[in-house]
């Protein structure tokens, strides 16, 4: 699930879809995908947020702050951003439901 990490940074919303990668010997590692929008900006207009390829985090808080950071940079335009759509990370969606449905919300956190 998608989830707000800063609701307000320049007037930008910070977004985070946390993911486990791999799970050896009970050590757990996260990677993520974010995006971050203007507030007054339409659903589909954002920028990604990547990690870099092989980045991998010990917890959730470090890959919190990892993509508070690349928000923060694609806002100040210092860093290029991650390519791609975010959204081609998440799980498939069923058969049953559309791509259209599952941009919309069903597998997205609405983020208005």
């Amino acid at each position: 699930m998608w989830e707000m990490l800063d609701g307000d940074m320049n007037g930008f919303e910070v977004w985070m879809y946390l993911q486990c990668i791999q799970t050896n010997d009970d050590v757990e590692l996260y990677s993520f995908i974010g995006l971050c929008r203007h507030r007054s900006a339409p659903f589909d207009n954002f920028i990604p947020l990547k990690p870099d390829a092989g980045v991998a985090f010990d917890a959730r808080a470090d890959a919190a702050r990892a993509c508070r950071q690349l928000a923060r940079s694609a806002i100040d335009g210092k860093r290029p951003v991650g390519s791609g759509d975010p959204m081609s990370a998440l799980p498939p969606c069923s058969d049953k439901t559309s791509a259209e449905s599952c941009r919309s919300g069903e597998r997205v956190a609405p983020l208005h």
